[in-house]
């Protein structure tokens, strides 16, 4: 009996399974997070997306949330932005998500407890 070969997960994978919905969401979660991820990168994001639109950082850093929450969805999946795919997954996860990641890492790392 063979095995079934093992499903590769990937950041790429992971951003294709979720819906248009839930990536513009994903994206309006990026630019709304606080986490020191997110503001590590989010100039970088911004800068990117300026160079792409021949824009200048300040006028992309201006627009409003929907615009650069769309302009990241329809960008993300190409170079150079695919790189900022994970930062996007991971700002989507803390604040969308948090319970169910939760739960996972509970069920899959038993707690030990010590006493003292």
């Amino acid at each position: 009996m063979s095995t079934p070969p093992e499903l590769e997960i990937s950041k790429e994978l992971l951003w294709d399974l979720l819906t248009p919905e839930e990536q513009l969401d994903a994206a309006r979660c990026f630019w709304l997070g606080r986490s020191p991820w997110q503001q590590l990168r989010a100039p970088e994001v911004i800068e990117v997306i300026a160079g792409l639109l021949n824009f200048r950082d300040k006028f992309v850093r201006e627009r409003p949330l929907e615009w650069k929450a769309r302009e990241l969805c329809k960008r993300l999946h190409k170079a150079p932005l695919e790189v900022f795919i994970d930062d996007v997954l991971r700002e989507f996860l803390l604040q969308r998500k948090r319970d169910m990641v939760c739960a996972i890492l509970d069920a899959e790392v038993p707690l030990t407890r010590t006493r003292g």
